[in-house]
């Protein structure tokens, strides 16, 4: 009879999925702790329009996200696609009648977030600064049926 092979202890099978364990959560936070931590610095982005309205956008920029980004000027649209093209910048905010927040899809996931959130606010301060006559009127509601009026201003049911 071949001689019996010993039994694992359960302290070992303890240990030994404990440190298994453990070598698992460091690989994990390796790999999740630099998307913990980062924060956006000075992001290259272009601003074009005339210069009344790039110098007060500039100053807000710096006012609420001091250090977030890098503003680029940019003559026009054209130049500020084309900065995108050859990735000198990641996006670009065009001002004027309409703005417009042009981004870089392909510079990656935080800058195309942070360009998305760039335009949310900038939509929510052009809502706001829209005055009370250009709002679109009320919607009021229909007036009251009077039975027996000729012509009946609406029908009666």
């Amino acid at each position: 009879m071949p001689p019996a092979t010993p039994q694992t202890t359960w302290s070992r099978v303890v240990a030994l999925a404990v440190a298994a364990s453990a070598i698992v959560i460091v690989v994990v936070l390796a790999f999740l702790w630099p998307t913990i931590t980062s924060t956006v610095k000075d992001l290259p982005i272009g601003v074009a329009g005339d210069s009344a309205q790039v110098g007060t956008f500039t100053d807000a920029l710096e006012q609420n996200a001091a250090g977030r980004f890098d503003i680029v000027d940019t003559a026009d649209r054209a130049e500020a696609v084309s900065k995108i093209e050859r990735r000198e910048i990641y996006g670009a905010v065009i001002l004027g009648e309409t703005p417009e927040v042009l981004t870089a899809s392909a510079g990656g996931a935080v800058p195309t977030q942070v360009m998305g959130q760039l335009a949310a606010q900038l939509q929510a301060q052009i809502d706001a600064a829209v005055s009370p006559g250009h709002r679109p009127p009320s919607r009021r509601p229909p007036p009251p049926c009077r039975r027996g009026s000729s012509p009946p201003s609406r029908l009666c049911k």
